[in-house]
């Protein structure tokens, strides 16, 4: 194949960013910023922000879609927000995988950062070193860590685990072989087990809210929940329900429903709480570069008729 054009969503500094580094004869085309499905006609292809970067889809196709375009890829690893519509083409791709690594060292700082109390052991005065000396830190060594999910990202978690001594379980759905330092249990037991137990699967209508109030009191007693994947897969009333009643110690959350929360929502002031705004998954001072390198071989693969990376799964729909 020769030429061939690209339609996207992005923004135009990272759209400039991107098509200085695209092979030859690719050329970017936004659509429209008031008009977003005004496709052009000469596209073959077309990369998706996803909705909650401010980008409309509507809930059905626009007439003509997907108009000449053959393939289209997300930026994004879920494509849970997304209409199923958008993925009616010959072939479509995400970014799974492409921020494991970054997404696996944000959970495991979460896990260390409880664990030696930072900042709380951090002094500003004389009269703090004694009372901080009192509340000695701890350790991942010998803890157990769980996670729902053992995609790339719970493969990333696992390997930075095990050097630290942890012991890493893990449920799936999945029966694919698995390489990683991980014992497979059922979730119950994931849940009874884990010290902290890391949310690490997409977002499907299996895994919606299945963190609630019953899989909660599954929990150990002082365990510490992580989410790095999507807010709607926990009832937060019961999260924080579990947190005010002890039987929880801690919740680091990457993620929320909806993002962002209302003002004045409990979790932007719980003690028991940190939270953060989706960005687990930041990787360097151009958290872009990544997605770029995966659209350019994408790209490379698209020209020369290979199968492309990453294809979206059109029965499980991750």
């Amino acid at each position: 194949m020769s030429d061939f054009v690209i339609a996207h969503h992005l923004p135009d500094a990272i759209a400039q960013q991107l098509a200085a580094k695209l092979p030859a004869g690719v050329t970017l085309k936004r659509t429209p910023k008031d008009a977003n499905w005004q496709v052009p006609e000469d596209a073959a292809a077309m990369i998706f922000l996803p909705p909650h970067a401010g980008v409309h889809f509507p809930e059905t196709a626009p007439e003509g879609w997907p108009f000449n375009l053959r393939w289209v890829q997300t930026v994004s690893t879920g494509i849970d927000d997304y209409p199923r519509w958008a993925f009616d083409v010959a072939d479509a791709t995400c970014a799974r995988g492409v921020q494991a690594n970054a997404i696996g060292e944000f959970a495991l700082a979460s896990m260390l950062a409880l664990e030696k109390r930072f900042p709380d052991i951090w002094i500003d005065a004389a009269d703090r070193w004694y009372k901080e000396q009192g509340n000695p830190v701890g350790t991942i060594e010998g803890k157990t860590i769980g996670l729902i999910g053992f995609g790339t990202i719970g493969k990333a978690i696992a390997e930075r685990a095990a050097p630290f001594g942890a012991r890493v379980i893990a449920t799936r759905r999945s029966s694919a072989p698995i390489e990683g330092p991980v014992e497979f249990l059922p979730l119950d037991e994931v849940l009874a087990q884990s010290d902290h137990l890391v949310l690490a699967a997409p977002l499907t209508p299996e895994t919606r809210n299945i963190i609630n109030a019953e899989s909660l009191a599954k929990m150990k007693q002082g365990a510490h929940f992580v989410n790095i994947s999507r807010g709607a897969m926990v009832d937060q009333e019961a999260l924080v329900a579990a947190l005010d009643s002890g039987h929880l110690r801690f919740a680091t959350l990457d993620v929320s429903e909806p993002e962002p929360l209302p003002e004045g929502h409990v979790l932007y002031t719980h003690p028991k709480v940190r939270l953060s705004p989706h960005l687990s998954w930041g990787k360097g001072s151009n958290p872009f570069d990544p997605i770029s390198a995966l659209i350019i071989e994408n790209a490379r693969r698209f020209m020369d008729g290979r199968e492309l990376l990453n294809p979206i799964n059109r029965e499980t729909w991750y």
